[in-house]
C-alpha cells in the first residue's frame, strides 16, 4: 500500500520550503516592479539600488530582480521603458534628477550579475540586459526612443546596436544571407522601423542620426508605407482635423524630415541609376572595377584556397560581362563615329 500512494501523490517540497520560495518569488516581483519603475521615472540613484554591485545585496539568487524582466501591460523591460523618457523630461535640478539617457546607458553597461565562462577561456556576465529585446508589439529599445525624441539616447542605442551587430559572437549566429543586416532595421508588428517611427513622430535629427548610420529609408511598413509617406500622412490627417490651426512647429518638424529622407532617397536612387548606366554603356567601368579586383587578388594569392576561390569567381564574372559586352557591342559605324570601343 506504500508504494502505491507514493506513486500517486507527488513529491513535495516540505511547508517551510513552500514559504520560502513564495517568498522568494514576492521579493522578486516586488525588485523588478520597483526596478522598472525607475527606469519609467528616469530615476538614475533609485535604479542603481537594483543593478551592478547592489544586485548582489538583493538576497538570494532566487530573490534577485531580472534586469529583462517586462512589464504585464506592455510587455516592455526597464532599458525600453528609460529609453521612452523624452528629453525636455530630463531635469537633472530635480529631486531626485531625472535623466534618461543615463539610466539607458547604466542598464546597458553595468553587470548584472556574478561572472560565468564565456566557452572560450574567458568570463562574462552572468545577466546583461537583451539590447534588442521586443516588447509585446515587437518595438525595440531604439524604437521606443525614437517615438519620444530623445537624440542623446537616441545615438547612444544606435552606437550599441552597430557595435551589437559587428561583434563577431552576433554575426556568427545568423544565416549568411543575413550577415549585413543591421538591427538599426528591425521591424515591429506592423512593420515599422525605428527610422518610421522617428519620422512619423517628426523627429528630424532622429532621422538624420539614423540615416547617417545606413538605416534604410526605403523600407516599407507592412501597410506599404515608407518613412516619408507616414511624416505626409500626418501632416494630412493634421489638415483633415483643424486645416486652419496645424501647429507651426508641426509643420516645421514635417518639413524637415521630408528634406531629410528625400535627400536620401534621391542618393540611392541616383547610385541605382547610376549603376545602370554603367551596366548600358557596355559595362566598361564594371569591367574595369573588376579588372582592377582581379589584378589586387592575383598578386595576394598565395596558398590560400579562400583567397584563389575570391580570385576565380572575380574572373568568372569578369568573363561573363566580357562576353555580354561583345554581345552587346555597336555597329562598326557608330563605333567609329564616336571613338569609343574596347
Amino acid at each position: 500500500m506504500g508504494n502505491v500512494l507514493t506513486n500517486i501523490i507527488p513529491d513535495t517540497d516540505p511547508p517551510e520550503k513552500d514559504a520560502e520560495t513564495a517568498t522568494g518569488k514576492l521579493k522578486k516581483q516586488l525588485y523588478e516592479n520597483m526596478l522598472q519603475q525607475a527606469a519609467r521615472d528616469g530615476d538614475y540613484e533609485e535604479l542603481q539600488l537594483y543593478i551592478g554591485d547592489n544586485w548582489l545585496k538583493l538576497g538570494t539568487e532566487e530573490e534577485r530582480p531580472d534586469p529583462d524582466a517586462v512589464d504585464i501591460q506592455f510587455g516592455q523591460a526597464a532599458l525600453a521603458n528609460a529609453a521612452e523618457g523624452a528629453a525636455e523630461d530630463e531635469d537633472s535640478k530635480a529631486d531626485p534628477p531625472v535623466n534618461f539617457t543615463e539610466c539607458v546607458r547604466l542598464l546597458l553597461e553595468t553587470q548584472h550579475g556574478p561572472m560565468e565562462s564565456d566557452g572560450k577561456g574567458g568570463e562574462r556576465p552572468k545577466f546583461r540586459v537583451n539590447l534588442i529585446k521586443r516588447d509585446k508589439e515587437l518595438e525595440t529599445a531604439l524604437m521606443s526612443a525614437c517615438i519620444s525624441g530623445n537624440l542623446a539616447t537616441v545615438k547612444y542605442l544606435i552606437k550599441k546596436t552597430i557595435e551589437y551587430d559587428k561583434s563577431p559572437e552576433n554575426k556568427e549566429k545568423r544565416p549568411e544571407k543575413f550577415k549585413q543586416y543591421t538591427h538599426l532595421d528591425d521591424q515591429d508588428d506592423d512593420g515599422r522601423t525605428a527610422l518610421i517611427y522617428a519620422a512619423k513622430e517628426l523627429h528630424p535629427d532622429c532621422c538624420t542620426a539614423l540615416i547617417e548610420n545606413r538605416a534604410d529609408v526605403m523600407i516599407k511598413s507592412y501597410k506599404g508605407r515608407t518613412a516619408y509617406d507616414y511624416v505626409q500622412k500626418v501632416i494630412s490627417d493634421a489638415e483633415k482635423l483643424d486645416p486652419e490651426n496645424v501647429c507651426k512647429v508641426t509643420k516645421a518638424g514635417a518639413k524637415r524630415c521630408m528634406e531629410i529622407l528625400l535627400a536620401e532617397e534621391k542618393r540611392i536612387k541616383d547610385e541605382e541609376e547610376a549603376l545602370k548606366l554603367a551596366k548600358n554603356s557596355n559595362h566598361t567601368q564594371v569591367v574595369a572595377d573588376l579588372e582592377i579586383a582581379r589584378d589586387r587578388i592575383a598578386k595576394e594569392t598565395a596558398s590560400h584556397q579562400a583567397t584563389k576561390d575570391q580570385l576565380a569567381e572575380v574572373q568568372r564574372q569578369l568573363a561573363e560581362l566580357q562576353e555580354k559586352l561583345a554581345n552587346s557591342a555597336p555597329d562598326d559605324d557608330n563605333t567609329a563615329d564616336d571613338g569609343k570601343g574596347l
